[in-house]
C-alpha cells in the first residue's frame, strides 16, 4: 500500500469513527469547508447545518458499521464507497439505516479531506 493510500485510509477511518462516536470536532477535521451531504431522500445538507445538528445532540448515532467497502484512488482524488448500517436518534425519534455511502475525497493542503457524501437507501429485502 502506498503512503498516499495509507494516509487516505487513516482519514476515512477517522471520519467513520468520529461519526459513530458523535464527535463533531473529529468529524469536522475530516471534511472540507465546502463539504455537503446528500441524504437518502435527496436533501442536500451543508457542512454548517450538519455539524450544528451533531453538536446540539439532535442527531445521535448509537451504532454505525461499514462493510462492503471499495476505495478507488485517482492521483489527488478518491472515492470511497461502503455499505453503512446502524441506528440512532434524530430529534429524539429512533431511526435505523441501511445505505450505500459514497464519499469523494480530495488531497488538498497536504491532507485528505472529504468534499461530498452521497447516501443511497437500500430498500428492505433487496440485499442480504
Amino acid at each position: 500500500m502506498t503512503v498516499q493510500k495509507q494516509e487516505l485510509s487513516a482519514a476515512i477511518t477517522a471520519f467513520g469513527e468520529a461519526l459513530a462516536n458523535n464527535d463533531a470536532d473529529g468529524f469536522e477535521a475530516q471534511i472540507s469547508n465546502d463539504w455537503v451531504i446528500i441524504e437518502g431522500g435527496g436533501n442536500v445538507i451543508d457542512r454548517a447545518s450538519f455539524l450544528a445538528t451533531m453538536r446540539s445532540g439532535a442527531l445521535v448515532h448509537d451504532a454505525v458499521r461499514f462493510n462492503e467497502s471499495e476505495l478507488r484512488l485517482f492521483d489527488r482524488a478518491a472515492t470511497w464507497t461502503a455499505r453503512a448500517r446502524g441506528h440512532g436518534r434524530y430529534q429524539g425519534a429512533a431511526f435505523d439505516f441501511d445505505e450505500r455511502s459514497t464519499d469523494l475525497w480530495i488531497y488538498r493542503n497536504d491532507c485528505w479531506v472529504c468534499v461530498l457524501t452521497q447516501l443511497t437507501r437500500i430498500a428492505p429485502g433487496t440485499l442480504n
